[in-house]
Formats: C-alpha cells, structure tokens, sequence
C-alpha cells in the first residue's frame, strides 16, 4: 500500500478545458418533452436530437445541454455527484450547471465508485488494453481531497462496471481488458475498505473471454458477475457473497438495474438490446431491441434509475458500426428514445455512463443533465 503525492488540483468552476471541448454550436437546449416531439441540440448531420417518440404512458423528462463534457460518474451516499474527465476527478455543482475540478491523477481515470461509508475509490490505467500498463486502484476517506493507492491490477484494468458494493461495505472489483489466457478473469473481494483482497470468482481461462458487469442486488444483497466476449458470454448469480456460485444464462450484458419486481439487463450486442428477468416467474424477456426502432442499436454500457423508477439506458457506437448512438427510457416494458446522438463517421460515440439521480434529482450523462419526473 502507498501513498499517491499530492496533486490535488484547484478548484474552478467549469474548467478552461472543457469549455474548449464544447463548441459554440453546442447552444443549449432546456425542454419537457412529451409524445413525437424533436429538439435539435447541433448543426449539420451529425447534430444530436432530443426526442420522444412514442405515444405511450410514460411520464415526461426533461433534459438539457451543459457546458461541460464528463465521462464517468459516482454518487455519494449524500447525494453529491462526481464526475471524470481525462486525468481529473470533479465535482458537480450548482444544481449540475458547473464543476470543480476535485483532484488529478497521472493516468486517466478509468472508473468511480462510493462505498456506502462515503470512502470514494478510483481506477486508473494509461491504456486498459495494453497488459503492460498497470491499473492502480485509490481510495479516499475525505470526498476526493486526498487519495492512497491501495490496490494494483498488474495486467487488466477496472473499469466503472467493475465495481460494486453492498450495505456493508464489502467491495468487489471485477478484471476487464485483455482477453488472453491468464488475463482479466478474476472478481476480487474485500472486507476491509480496500486493505485486503481475496479472488472470488474465476471465469474460465480461455482466450477471448474477460470479466464485464460486477453488481450488488440491493434488494436482496445477491452479487451478480458477467463475462463475454461472445460464446464466452455467460451470466453468474451468488447468494452468500461469492463463496458459492450459479450459471444462470449465455449472456454477456455490461449493465444492469434492480427493481423490486425485475433485473433489467443491458445487453452488450449490436442490436441495443434489453432484457427483463421477472423475479417470481424466473423468466427472461427481451423488451426492447432498438434496431427495430430505425437505424440504432450498440451495446448497453450502463443504466441508471431515477427517483421515479424510470430507467435510463443508453446504446453506443464502435467506431467500425454505423448506427447512430441514442439513449432511451423506459419502466423495463416499455421504451421510448430520449436521445439521438447523430452520427459520427468512424469513431466511438455515446454515453459510456449515466448517473444515478443527485441531491438536485438530476442524472448526468456526458455533455447533458436530465430531470427525472418526480
């Protein structure tokens, strides 16, 4: 365990860097949408639209631009939420208007979580590829001012998926990354706030196949595990802390959301696909795959539920596909497209994560804030 030297950046109120990131074509766009209404946010082909399409039962959301550009979100246990850009870790302020820059790091932030004593942990990693650049993991007892490594990945990385965390604040960190054999197929545990750690979980050791979606059911404290890639895609339940385990289906999703009644699982396809796992029937129903809805689909990185318990999912592009990258809500039965993030050529594009609804009620995604229905 070591300590990471200060360097704890300055506070700013929307950091020079990310207004640069944001061009003046990016004006704001501050709406209630209801049924087949469209909002153009850009210019040219590639602009992005607000959009709710279908006439159905669910309840408007309000959704508007920001002038700051976050990638990857935490919530604190008081409802603060942080956010990542690069290097740099902040907090958003203001009702979601503007951000303090909170602290950086040497390499780029790869993921956020809070435990729920409010000890905040960071994974960094210079390329989560490459098995030869270490993922260090930090934590921090004082909301992000100060941090202390305690934990280092010597050939895979974590990511915001990798981990979670119960009611007890017992951790679990999963491996993603390289897909070798002996790489990236482990879940991790500690019961200790990060001092020690003891492998769980191990995925077959098969080339192709790396850990993806770590989760806490918080209705019943289960934790879940997922890995793919492709005929390697299967999907763990564990009931008594990752001591023993059980298959549960051939599926590879890197996101999910709990309700009382379901699991809704982002699937990690090219069809933008959800899948609801009914909790008294036992039985798994796609409800939405949104290439039917036009020219979408992607994998499901995350979701996020509001206080209204709808639940946000957004879809992303890899920079070889062609579809545009969306983000869309719904109950976990019905659906209907937020967001249209246009096309981009060949590049990656879409909302890698969503956050959970802060102390304002808003959730955070990158270059936007969402009003959840109250």
């Amino acid at each position: 365990m070591t300590f990471l030297p200060a360097q704890r950046a300055k506070p700013l109120v929307c950091s020079l860097l990310c207004l640069l990131l944001w061009s003046a074509g990016c004006e704001h766009a501050e709406r209630t949408l209801g049924p087949a209404e469209t909002v153009e946010t850009g210019r040219g082909d590639g602009a992005a639209k607000i959009v709710a399409e279908s006439a159905g039962v669910l309840p408007r959301v309000e959704i508007r631009r920001v002038k700051y550009r976050l990638g990857l979100f935490a919530l604190s246990p008081d409802g603060q939420a942080y956010g990542a850009a690069d290097k740099t870790l902040y907090r958003i302020v203001d009702q979601g208007e503007a951000i303090e820059a909170v602290y950086s790091f040497a390499d780029p932030i790869q993921g956020l979580h809070f435990l729920a004593n409010g000890y905040l942990f960071v994974s960094t990693d210079r390329d989560r590829w490459n098995p030869n650049t270490p993922c260090r993991i930090y934590r921090s007892t004082d909301q992000g001012l100060s941090f202390e490594r305690v934990k280092t990945l010597r050939a895979s990385c974590a990511l915001w998926w990798s981990f979670a965390s119960d009611s007890q604040n017992n951790l679990y960190l999963g491996e993603y990354g390289p897909r070798d054999r002996g790489l990236s197929k482990k879940v991790w545990k500690s019961t200790d706030l990060g001092k020690t750690w003891r492998i769980i979980f191990q995925a077959p050791d098969v080339d192709g196949l790396h850990i993806h979606r770590v989760a806490v059911d918080p209705f019943t404290g289960d934790v879940w595990v997922t890995n793919g890639d492709g005929p390697h895609g299967a999907t763990y339940v564990s009931k008594d802390g990752g001591q023993q385990w059980k298959w549960m289906r051939s599926a590879q999703p890197t996101s999910v959301a709990f309700t009382a009644e379901a699991i809704i699982w982002g699937e990690d396809t090219y069809e933008g696909a959800v899948t609801r796992y009914d909790r008294q029937t036992g039985l798994y129903e796609k409800t939405l795959s949104a290439n039917l809805e036009g020219n979408y689909g992607g994998s499901a990185y995350d979701m996020a539920q509001g206080r209204s318990g709808l639940i946000y999912v957004p879809f992303i592009k890899y920079a070889e596909q062609s579809h545009r990258p969306s983000l869309w809500v719904g109950d976990g039965r019905q659906w209907k497209r937020l967001l249209d993030l246009g096309s981009k050529g060949a590049l990656f594009a879409g909302f890698m994560q969503i956050s959970p609804p802060d102390r304002w009620g808003y959730l955070y995604a990158d270059g936007y804030k969402i009003k959840d229905p109250q």
